[in-house]
């Protein structure tokens, strides 16, 4: 009995298939991890220069004037440092994840790669 007349053994191309995706599958989710990383740290510290550049210009406006800023405003300025950053490294991750960032969809195969890589066999 010939095997394409054998309803219990999968076709040739299917096999191929299966692992040519694969591969592509494998490499897609490592790029999407090493992009969803980027985008964390540019997000974390790109969050840290952020607050770095206004709370210099707020302690600027303060020297200027008469009054020094309270302990109260010295401890929400730390607060805000030590918080801000990691809640968008972690804004980062999610959005990463969920594939919203550039970099991080992950890539739909369409019907002309799917027709072409079968025209290559």
């Amino acid at each position: 009995m010939e095997s394409r007349n054998n309803p219990y053994l999968a076709p040739n191309h299917a096999i191929d298939a299966e692992s040519g995706s694969r591969r592509g599958s494998v490499l897609g989710l490592v790029g999407k991890i090493l992009l969803t990383s980027v985008w964390t740290i540019v997000l974390f510290f790109g969050s840290a220069m952020i607050l770095g550049f206004a709370s210099g210009i707020y302690f600027a406006m303060t020297s200027s004037s008469a009054g020094a800023p309270s302990q109260q405003t010295m401890e929400w300025i730390g607060f805000v440092w030590a918080v801000v950053p990691m809640f968008m490294g972690a804004i980062g991750v999610v959005l990463g994840v969920l594939g919203y960032l550039p970099g991080t969809r992950w890539r739909k195969r369409s019907r002309s790669d799917t027709l072409s890589s079968e025209a290559g066999r």
